[in-house]
């Protein structure tokens, strides 16, 4: 979804459920892209996993940075703020926009596919 036509700046969210069927959980990954090739991905799941890495091109196979935190229950709750606030920091001065904002604006402006979901089909 095209956010800001003068950059060029996109964001795709995709949500879905992973693990076992007897007990998933899920799992949101947030990519924002630029048209020169620059992207980074936010990827969060039910079992505390975050990671954030940003790349300046789209053959580019090694962040140029990562960030890689667990956060479980109440004890990290500063850790992954801190860690929060720093990944958003750079994406917004890489992008303009932090990954939370793109994911707002992303669930503010989705208009769900009147057909559902291509699962349905394959």
């Amino acid at each position: 979804m095209l956010i800001d036509k003068l950059t060029g700046l996109r964001v795709e969210v995709r949500d879905r459920s992973i693990g076992p069927a007897h007990d998933p959980y899920g799992q949101t990954e947030v990519m924002l892209s630029l048209p020169d090739g620059t992207y980074a991905t936010y990827l969060h799941n039910g079992l505390g996993t975050n990671k954030a890495s940003f790349y300046s091109d789209t053959n580019g196979s090694e962040p140029v940075r990562a960030f890689d935190w667990h956060y479980i229950g109440l004890s990290d709750e500063s850790v992954h703020k801190e860690n929060m606030v720093r990944v958003n920091t750079v994406a917004k001065q890489v992008f303009g926009v932090s990954f939370d904002e793109a994911y707002e604006h992303y669930c503010e402006h989705y208009e769900e596919d009147p057909m559902g979901s291509p699962s349905k089909y394959i």
